[in-house]
C-alpha cells in the first residue's frame, strides 16, 4: 500500500494490486471510474488481449517520459538515454516539448475530487502539469497513445484533473489556464487544447459519485 500526503492535508491510501483509492477510511471511485459512468466503455468490444497489451505499451511510454524528466531534473543529459527510448518518447522530446516550449512541473501526481460540500469523491493521478513558456500560464496535460482519441472524453478527465489538483492543493482556483492532451502514436505526435469548462460541469460527476456510493 501506497501512502500520500496532500497539500491540503488529506491522506490518501493506494492499493496498486487493485488500483483502489481509500480515503478517509473509504473506497473511493477513480476519476476514470467517473469518466466510464458517464461515458460508457467505450473498449468493451476490443479484444481484452489487445487492450491489455495496449495498456501496457502506454503505461511503458508514461513511464519513460517520467523517468527522463527527473533524471533530466537532477542535472544529467538524457540525450542517449531518449534515442535508446520508444518513438513516442522520442517524439515527446525531441518536438512536443521544444515545438510547444513546455517545462514540466510535476508528473503522475495524486489528486482528490471533492463535492460542493468539500466531502472527498474520487481520487486518480495527472499525467503532468507544465509551464508554457510561449502562453506563459500553467497547463495541465495528459498523454495518450491510443491511434484515436476521444476529445469529449479527455475534454471531461481533464477539467475533472484540473479542478481536483486545485482542491487538493497543489494550485490555487483557476491557477491552471489551460488544458492540453497530447497525443504520442507511432510517428504521430501533437498536442490539442482543450476547452476549460464552467461550474455546472461538475455538477453530473457529483451525482454520479454518489450513485457510485448507493451501489
Amino acid at each position: 500500500m501506497e501512502t500520500f500526503t496532500l497539500p491540503n492535508g488529506e491522506k490518501v491510501e493506494f492499493i496498486p494490486e487493485s488500483h483502489t483509492y481509500l480515503i478517509r477510511g473509504k473506497i473511493l471511485p477513480s476519476i476514470t471510474g467517473l469518466l466510464t459512468r458517464i461515458h460508457g466503455d467505450k473498449y468493451k468490444c476490443v479484444d481484452p488481449e489487445i487492450l491489455e497489451r495496449s495498456a501496457e505499451y502506454g503505461t511503458k511510454v508514461h513511464k519513460e517520459i517520467q523517468d527522463l524528466i527527473e533524471v533530466r531534473n537532477s542535472g544529467f543529459d538524457i540525450d542517449n538515454f531518449i534515442l535508446q527510448s520508444t518513438q513516442e518518447t522520442q517524439n515527446y522530446f525531441n518536438v512536443i516539448e521544444p515545438k510547444y516550449g513546455l517545462e514540466p512541473l510535476m508528473t503522475e501526481v495524486v489528486v482528490v475530487l471533492y463535492d460542493r460540500e468539500n466531502n472527498p469523491i474520487a481520487a486518480g493521478r495527472f499525467d503532468m502539469v507544465c509551464k508554457d513558456t510561449v502562453n506563459k500560464n500553467i497547463m495541465l496535460c495528459d498523454f495518450k497513445t491510443t491511434s484515436t482519441i476521444s476529445t469529449s472524453l479527455v475534454s471531461d478527465q481533464l477539467n475533472l484533473y484540473k479542478r481536483a489538483a486545485e482542491q487538493s492543493g497543489y494550485f490555487s482556483p483557476d491557477e491552471i489556464k489551460s488544458l492540453a492532451v497530447i497525443h504520442l502514436s507511432g510517428e504521430q505526435c501533437r498536442l490539442k487544447m482543450l476547452q476549460i469548462f464552467g461550474e455546472k460541469f461538475f455538477d453530473r460527476y457529483i451525482e454520479a459519485a454518489k450513485q457510485t456510493e448507493e451501489l
